[in-house]
């Protein structure tokens, strides 16, 4: 028998690993209402076992993130506060108008939502045939020629009528005109405000734009 060569051996020992193991993520993450973007996951990492072979071999990994709101009392607990502390928690202006207000009478006439307790403001049912004129003591004067905020919490989903119009609220002229001066609306899925502004003397000729448009699928989605 004779003797072979030289033989250089490699020996490669990998770390131990036990599938792929996210690290970096909080189990909560607390916002406050209106301090803008926040960044979720800044500090996550992802372990892979395939490390070595992507080397070669590039890997490509997709993370969908979702948040899921599934009931009418889901988010900042709207089911177990009153109406002003609704506001507080959820970063509600401190001058906000509340435009149905349970002292009013005239609201008795609408059906209220099924599950929400007898100590609680009501949720008014709105099925798309009824509505409720805003007095004019709760809208003294017009706030809609200004900068304003109007905040709504809505259960809707997918009408079969796509030109069919569902107001939220308008702003209109009488039965004889019939002309809307403001107006947010879903129509075939989207998001619509109406906003036509009253003319200054000497820009009766320039035309500003009164429609905005979105398009998102949670006006449909029935939450």
């Amino acid at each position: 028998m004779n003797k072979s060569l030289p033989l250089l051996v490699t020996i490669q020992v990998k770390r131990p690993c036990s599938n792929e193991l996210w690290e970096g993520i909080a189990s909560r993450i607390d916002y406050t209402p209106g301090t803008g973007p926040q960044s979720i996951f800044s500090r996550a990492s992802l372990s892979s076992c395939n490390f070595l072979s992507s080397k070669l071999y590039p890997i490509t990994y997709k993370i969908v993130v979702k948040l899921k709101t599934r009931n009418i009392g889901k988010g900042c607990d709207r089911n177990t506060y009153n109406l002003q502390n609704q506001r507080q928690l959820c970063g509600a202006n401190t001058r906000s108008i509340n435009l149905l207000t349970n002292s009013l009478d005239w609201l008795n006439i609408f059906e209220t939502h099924d599950k929400q307790k007898k100590e609680q403001p009501s949720m008014i049912k709105l099925n798309g045939n009824n509505g409720a004129i805003i007095p004019d003591e709760i809208l003294s004067n017009d706030p809609l020629q200004k900068k304003f905020t109007l905040s709504v919490w809505l259960k809707h989903f997918r009408n079969g009528n796509k030109h069919q119009k569902e107001h939220v609220m308008c702003k209109a002229d009488d039965h004889r005109k019939n002309r809307h001066h403001f107006g947010i609306f879903i129509r075939n899925c989207k998001l619509i405000l109406l906003l036509r502004q009253t003319c200054k003397e000497g820009e009766e000729n320039i035309f500003r734009p009164a429609e905005w448009r979105w398009s998102m699928p949670e006006y449909r989605d029935n939450y």
